[in-house]
């Protein structure tokens, strides 16, 4: 949004009102323009996770279709290691199908490390678009031709007649078919593989860095006590666990210690040294007691912080009113900006939200706009509910929550109907 702003100065005696009012709204439209500006470059792209061989967001596909085109892509899996996904979505928000596609290739790690044998449909119901994004190790046998010839031959027709399940059951038997004809590895244990890449030093390295190097310093701490009080009966047992992870293959950095993060948000928002630590460096037991040190750090440090904070300003306000009033406006607003930077996956938008909520409630408190007492309402919040088709396949004997760690390789095809 532009704003424009005419002054005309027809009166001296005015003319110092003028300079002061065109002064308070160029002040305005500045803030304004660097809001705007912080939530538009704080909006990343949220792509949807994914569900199992299909993810569809929109309940294009009845249970039936979603169940006997899905066992047909877990079977592909199965037989061949190679991964086929299609994502169905209403629409890419302004972003090209192409650079959409090739973004949530990328970021569910369709296809094997290494042998990159994936392949995604992607369909934008909305905008009428669709993708098929090919990995780098399906490309010699899925050409851009002949991915092209499947959108125009098999989508095209049948979406056009508004026939979508068949549409996408033909285009999925034309792919697995296809797919079969490349000579792919023989299937295996997908090799160690740490998606997120490294990046500039930024608020969460130093709050991980804190974090994990008290929990370091308190399990030493504890250890180093024990073997104090009694050497032989608290250094056998640590002894015997580091010979045990060493015989065992614990040490060595190549393959990772076997545990994987089971939600995506770590796998996509923790940096990729605490990544490394928990998943390659630790042996698999140090990294289960590492956690738990961890989560009992994390709250000492955050009750220690709170205490600061409700500590030091009590020392120099002497009205209660006052104190109260500060200490709402802080939990209100500690708890809104965290909710509104999860929100916009942003803590600079998150810090801010949450001064202005949190001053905004101990004016309220502090002037009697806002009183406190029990409220006979009770409020929920909504949860987020897949689709009815992706209850009746939750009881398939295979799911897939997550890529392998394959690449897409750019090539492929789009079209329109």
């Amino acid at each position: 949004m532009i704003y424009t702003y005419a002054y005309q100065y027809n009166d001296k005696k005015n003319n110092t009102m003028c300079v002061k009012k065109s002064s308070l709204n160029i002040l305005i439209l500045l803030m304004s323009l660097l809001f705007s500006s912080m939530i538009t470059q704080a909006k990343p792209t949220k792509f949807p996770s994914m569900q199992d061989g299909i993810t569809d967001t929109v309940g294009l596909l009845s249970p039936n279709d979603f169940q006997s085109i899905n066992s047909k892509i877990m079977a592909l899996e199965q037989s061949t290691g190679a991964q086929l996904s299609i994502l169905i979505i209403n629409s890419t928000e302004g972003i090209s199908i192409e650079q959409y596609a090739y973004e949530v290739f990328n970021a569910w790690r369709i296809g094997r490390l290494t042998v990159d044998d994936g392949v995604l449909v992607l369909v934008a119901l909305q905008d009428r678009a669709v993708r098929i994004e090919v990995g780098y190790g399906l490309e010699g046998q899925i050409t851009d031709y002949f991915a092209r010839h499947v959108i125009n031959d098999y989508i095209v027709p049948f979406f056009r007649a508004e026939q979508y399940a068949q549409g996408i059951d033909k285009t999925v038997d034309v792919l697995i078919a296809k797919i079969k004809q490349e000579p792919l590895p023989a299937v295996g244990k997908t090799p160690f593989y740490i998606a997120k890449q490294a990046e500039p030093i930024g608020v969460i390295d130093i709050i991980a860095a804190a974090v994990i190097g008290s929990a370091l310093l308190l399990f030493f701490w504890g250890v180093i006590s024990a073997v104090k009080s009694s050497p032989i009966k608290a250094g056998l047992p640590v002894l015997l666990i580091v010979l045990l992870t060493g015989y065992f293959g614990g040490f060595d950095l190549s393959t990772g210690n076997g545990m994987n993060f089971g939600e995506d948000f770590l796998r996509e928002d923790l940096p990729r040294w605490v990544q490394m630590l928990f998943l390659q460096i630790f042996p698999s037991w140090f990294s289960v007691v590492m956690i738990f040190m961890c989560f009992i750090t994390s709250i000492m440090i955050t009750i220690g912080f709170l205490f600061i904070i409700c500590y030091v300003p009590s020392k120099f306000i002497k009205s209660a009113k006052l104190k109260s009033s500060l200490l709402s406006g802080f939990i209100f607003g500690l708890f809104s900006g965290v909710f509104i930077g999860s929100i916009l996956r942003s803590g600079i938008l998150g810090l801010f939200g949450g001064l202005i909520f949190g001053l905004l409630i101990t004016v309220g408190f502090y002037f009697g706009i806002i009183k406190p007492g029990n409220s006979s309402h009770s409020s929920s919040r909504g949860s987020y509910s897949r689709s009815s088709h992706s209850s009746s396949s939750s009881s398939s004997s295979s799911s897939r929550s997550s890529g392998g760690g394959g690449r897409s390789g750019g090539g492929g095809a789009s079209g329109r109907w």
